[in-house]
């Protein structure tokens, strides 16, 4: 991760840190994430990013400093990675599955 990123994501973690505890609650780590573009879109991505946030929860108090923020966005980044070309793989073998079928059941 480049010094730049981190730097936005102390800038958005502390615009978000409004009582400047050092820490975020869940609602407030949601909406930063939500405001950096981390997004879940499948019922499965939502599932794998509160998984997440509860890895991150250690202490059991759903709050995050701002180291374990950016385990988290690391984490989160790279699953909805692989899990949005996973799913578009899938996408993309159906398509090829359905013109290759197409095509061989065309005759001249």
């Amino acid at each position: 991760m480049s010094e730049a990123h981190v730097q936005s994501y102390y800038t958005a973690f502390t615009r978000y840190d409004v009582d400047d505890s050092g820490y975020l609650d869940l609602d407030e780590a949601r909406s930063v994430l939500y405001d950096l573009g981390f997004q879940p879109q499948t019922r499965d991505e939502k599932i794998e990013v509160t998984e997440i946030l509860c890895d991150q929860d250690v202490e059991g108090l759903q709050h995050y400093n701002f180291n374990a923020f950016i385990e988290m966005v690391k984490t989160i980044r790279e699953r909805l990675r692989q899990m949005q070309f996973h799913h578009a793989m899938l996408l993309l073998r159906g398509q090829t599955a359905m013109v290759m079928g197409s095509w061989i059941g065309k005759r001249c």
